[in-house]
This record gives C-alpha cells, structure tokens and sequence, in this order.
C-alpha cells in the first residue's frame, strides 16, 4: 500500500514538473523555420531579421589572421579562371616607384643622367650625318653617270641606264620581291597562268 502510494506521488510529481516545463518553454524557432502559412521550402525560405545569427564582431576590425582566413575563403569560392582575371585586372603597377632621395644624391644623379642622354643624342647625330654623307654622294655619283657619255660610241647616260638595272643583284634572272607578287590587296580569279613564256 505504501508503495502504491509513494509511487503514485512521484508519477503525479513527474507529471507536473513536466507540464509546468512545456507551458514555460516557448517551442524553439530554428533560423530555417518559414513564415506563418508560407508554401515555401524551409531551405529557400527568408530568414526574418531577428533570426538572423550574428556573424562575429558587429563591425569590429578583423586581425591579420582574420583577413588572412577571409581571403583564403574567399578565393576557395572563386572560379579559377575568375581567379585568374581578377588577378591580372587588381594587379599592382609594373611601373617601379619614384626614387626617393636626398638632395645630393639627387643632383648626382639627375647629373649622369643628363650626361648620358647628352651622349646618346651626339652618337644618334653622329650617325645621321654620316647616313646624309653617303647619301649625298651616291646621289653625286649618280648625277655623273648620267651626264656622262660612253664607253666608246654609247650615247649620255648608257652608264647610269646600266648601273640601275641591277641584274646581277637578285640573281639570274630575278627580279625584285616587291615585283615578283601583284601589288593588288585582293586574290586574282587566275592566280597563277601556267601557259606565260619569256618571249
């Protein structure tokens, strides 16, 4: 009788715990819970604002680890050829950074370099005169071979007519390469006529 009755007593006390637990406790929401009478799947469902969990820190600066992780995830997302062009897009300057130097060193150097340019610019004329100098005179040498008459009975100019017909330059009877093709910017309808003869 005596077990009955504490028996009794400890499944009443159970009960009640139990019921005074479930009417306390509001039924947890998960952050995936849809809206009220809402047809949409709890996967694509909107998260409403006070379900939203905190990612860390509110606003607070990130370390260098942090950031160091962030990249890391961040470009485990990417695409590799994405990867690729933001890479070549974002890439630094390939200009190298301005010379920062002491006034001295400074003028030493703007020095030589004036200097240098001051070489480079007489050997550049240097050339120049000397390309104008032999140009003059083969134009000079040209000048006398036409007025010139011979060898023997040759009428004027026989010289200058032989000297620029250049035979022998490009080979028997070869002619120049920018001869060899039709100046034309468009294929001909008879590309090549198999039937010519030197006449």
């Amino acid at each position: 009788m005596r077990q009955t009755s504490s028996s009794q007593d400890g499944v009443a006390s159970l009960t009640r715990a139990t019921a005074a637990l479930s009417i306390s406790t509001p039924p947890a929401t998960t952050a995936s819970t849809p809206r009220a009478f809402s047809t949409t799947r709890p996967a694509l469902a909107r998260v409403p604002p006070k379900q939203q969990q905190s990612k860390g820190g509110k606003g607070q600066p990130l370390d260098a680890a942090a950031r160091k992780k962030r990249r890391a995830q961040m470009a485990a997302k990417l695409n590799p050829k994405v990867a690729d062009l933001m890479k070549f897009i974002y890439a630094g300057s390939q200009l190298p950074p301005p010379l920062r130097m002491a006034r001295n060193r400074w003028l030493r150097h703007w020095t030589i370099h004036r200097a240098w340019q001051l070489f480079q610019r007489k050997e550049h004329e240097a050339r120049e005169r000397e390309m104008m100098r032999m140009q003059q005179s083969m134009e000079h040498a040209c000048e006398v071979l036409r007025n010139m008459g011979g060898p023997g009975t040759r009428p004027e100019g026989w010289l200058y007519r032989k000297a620029m017909e250049k035979f022998s330059v490009w080979g028997k009877g070869a002619v120049p390469i920018e001869y060899a093709r039709p100046l034309v910017e468009t294929p001909a309808e008879k590309p090549w006529n198999h039937e010519w003869k030197r006449q």
